[in-house]
């Protein structure tokens, strides 16, 4: 239960906001989080009892929460499948890999489906791979006595190169995903209708042939991002820690070459994201308290140059604006992560206005911030970044 606290956060950072059926969906979601926020927080005060597993099952939060999923499951059954359907089915040779299941996983893996609720909101197959990445991880760490170097090693390789996802159908509702990196791969099952993850394995990545990740594009956002992650994919040949900075500064290469042959399939994906969000900006309530100031430049640590070459959605600007302004203005971590967790369980609303040719003036607000930020779309910059919380 303590990590799927930790599961939950991420769900704020890589949501993908495409068709109007899923926007109602997360607007039911968001709903339905609201009601039960209370109910959300007293069971929370509880993840650290060790029949926490037990009382959730038994809480009003869980009933509720199941009740929410069964009224809801054709829906997300519908989205889902649309979504994981763009996807390339694995090789063969993927599939014979020699696949393990580390050691301590178990009770992971036996309350795999208290993780569905990092996934009230995604439809994509990308965000249970990220969290069964991220997952595994430290049991892989341990069950091969890995030393930290070669920990920071893979999440800096796995930055550097990307990753590359296959989907097929198994039985019914559920499907399997592999999600491959320079290092390993990773397969699960998921079950559409409910987000439930199930046989969760991995194997080191030996040398295949590796097929492109989607074949069938729901939309060119989709498309884009997986040519530009191909394009990571392709330029591996090997890595060395001590040459991290010269691998950063290649991929900012790589990615910058990327931009400007499909600048036009950027400022397309980029403007048909934002446009669903277009209302005027919101009027803050005076519960919160601006922490920048003009002239700021919270982002300074950040490699902008990549990621104006490369973000796609508002979701990834807005997650590297949030992060950066807590080192920046030196707020504690605890209260960084309780920011993201609330944040990834109830929701935000995003204001949108054009402020220009191609560039866009965005607020994000949330319960307990607010992200405030100018996106110019045809060079992927922004600017005039602010950052409020209460």
């Amino acid at each position: 239960m303590k990590k799927l606290t930790c599961l939950l956060a991420a769900c704020f950072m890589i949501l993908l906001h495409t068709c109007a059926q899923e926007t109602d969906v997360r607007r039911k979601a968001n709903a339905f989080m609201k009601a039960h926020q209370a109910a959300w927080e007293d069971l929370s005060l509880q993840f650290f009892d060790t029949t926490m597993i037990k009382r959730f099952r038994e809480h009003p939060f869980y009933i509720a929460y199941s009740r929410f999923l069964k009224d809801n499951g054709n829906e997300y059954l519908a989205l889902r499948t649309a979504r994981f359907r763009q996807y390339n089915p694995p090789p063969a040779a993927l599939k014979a890999f020699a696949w393990r299941n580390p050691r301590g996983m178990e009770e992971i893996g036996e309350n795999a489906d208290l993780m569905s609720l990092a996934f009230l909101r995604s439809f994509d197959p990308g965000m249970p791979a990220q969290i069964v990445m991220n997952t595994m991880v430290p049991f892989i760490t341990a069950d091969n006595y890995l030393p930290i170097d070669d920990v920071m090693k893979y999440y800096r390789k796995r930055a550097a190169f990307g990753t590359l996802l296959y989907t097929e159908p198994v039985a019914g509702d559920v499907w399997q995903v592999w999600c491959a990196d320079r290092s390993y791969v990773f397969h699960f099952t998921f079950d559409l209708r409910d987000g439930r993850l199930g046989k969760m394995q991995y194997a080191v990545v030996q040398p295949i042939e590796w097929p492109a990740s989607v074949v069938k594009p729901l939309d060119e956002a989709t498309g884009l991002w997986a040519d530009g992650m191909r394009t990571l994919w392709d330029h591996y040949q090997s890595y060395d820690l001590e040459k991290e900075t010269r691998y950063m500064t290649h991929r900012s290469e790589i990615a910058g070459i990327f931009y400007q042959q499909n600048q036009a399939r950027f400022v397309a994906a980029r403007t048909a994201q934002l446009k669903t969000f277009l209302k005027p900006r919101p009027a803050l309530d005076s519960g919160f308290k601006e922490t920048t100031q003009p002239g700021d430049n919270i982002l300074q640590n950040v490699d902008t140059v990549f990621n104006a070459c490369s973000f796609i959605y508002p979701e990834q600007w807005e997650s590297a604006i949030e992060v950066a302004a807590g080192g920046y203005l030196n707020l504690p971590v605890k209260d960084r992560a309780m920011r993201l967790q609330h944040k990834g369980m109830f929701g935000i609303e995003r204001y949108v206005q054009q402020a220009g040719d191609d560039q866009y003036e965005i607020w994000t607000v949330s319960d307990n911030d607010v992200v405030h930020y100018v996106w110019d779309l045809r060079t992927g910059r922004v600017n005039n970044v602010r950052y409020w919380i209460k």
